[in-house]
């Protein structure tokens, strides 16, 4: 079976990546998606790369470096997904939306970026232009999207010890008007 789980991923990024690419303007900036949809996937990943975006091993600066990377690391995913590229300012100045909302700095994001393409991971498909008003647009490599692809071709749950439905805070075993077929699906996932 995990035979097949990375035959799977494999076909799923060369997909993604064998596609025309993306116009230049179909871009995302950061967005700010849950970390925890990330799972595990990248833990490894997390772990060889930490030392390099800050030096600090542990404490407020080390865990808001390690948000940031994973905040960077699901945006590409994403956009590898969406098949858009992934905006990510040079010099976001204090004040900036990106500033304030990620606590990003030109410092901060400089070695995320080098980081990130220094290992393989993403490439820069434009470059930022103040005439055109764009900012630096990204890229995943297949490496970063591998272990995302083979997470979700794994098992994450048993089935049978799904929660019941809850409306208004009750269970609700019944039927739903506007969904007749909620037995069907709840055998569908069952078996």
């Amino acid at each position: 079976m995990m035979q097949s789980i990375t035959d799977n991923a494999n076909q799923l990024v060369e997909q993604l990546l064998s596609a025309e690419k993306p116009h230049w303007k179909a871009t995302l900036p950061l967005l700010n998606y849950s970390t925890r949809s990330l799972g595990n996937a990248f833990e490894s990943l997390e772990e060889e790369l930490m030392p390099l975006v800050v030096t600090a091993k542990q404490g407020k600066t080390h865990d808001n470096h390690r948000r940031l990377l994973r905040l960077v690391l699901l945006n590409l995913v994403s956009v590898g997904f969406s098949h858009e590229h992934l905006n990510i300012q040079t010099k976001p100045e204090p004040g900036s939306w990106i500033h304030e909302k990620y606590g990003l700095d030109q410092r901060r994001t400089a070695r995320l970026v080098n980081v990130l393409k220094g290992h393989g991971l993403m490439y820069q498909t434009n470059r930022g232009n103040r005439h055109v008003k764009m900012t630096n647009s990204y890229r995943p490599r297949a490496k970063l999207l591998m272990p995302y692809a083979e997470f979700l071709y794994q098992d994450h749950s048993n089935f049978e010890d799904y929660e019941p439905i809850r409306l208004g805070g009750e269970d609700f075993t019944g039927q739903i008007e506007w969904h007749p077929a909620v037995d069907r699906d709840r055998e569908i996932l069952r078996n």
